[in-house]
């Protein structure tokens, strides 16, 4: 289940007075960027299933503050893989390559993909 579908499903919850709406969200998050790596690379073969990469919004903090959450924490995907000793084959040459490029986007890389806290407002 994807985060989208996760809050749809809580927001469905919401309605029902029965059952409390969750207080916080642990989910992945992928950028456009990378969606757009995601589909070009991996895309015909997941378009044959029902598990095509749809969600990726431009800006996630803007995105949730309109639907009342409130992103507590990001955890980048590349930082938390090298701290757990689990990176791609070829994360050194990344690594390398991005001491080339500029803050702007190297920060732009960081945030590709990774892990959100949210809360509710």
């Amino acid at each position: 289940m994807r985060l989208h579908e996760a809050l749809l499903l809580f927001g469905a919850a919401a309605c029902n007075e029965s059952k409390p709406a969750p207080n916080a969200v642990i989910s992945d998050i992928a950028s456009p960027r990378l969606l757009e790596w995601m589909n070009r690379s991996w895309g015909k073969n997941v378009g044959v299933g029902t598990a095509r990469f749809l969600f990726a919004p431009v800006d996630s903090v803007a995105f949730f503050a309109r639907l009342g959450w409130r992103e507590v924490r990001f955890r980048s995907g590349l930082e938390e893989a090298r701290r757990l000793g689990r990176e791609m084959r070829g994360a050194w040459l990344w690594r390398l390559l991005g001491r080339f490029a500029s803050p702007a986007r190297r920060e732009e890389f960081r945030c590709m993909s990774g892990t959100i806290l949210l809360e509710r407002v």
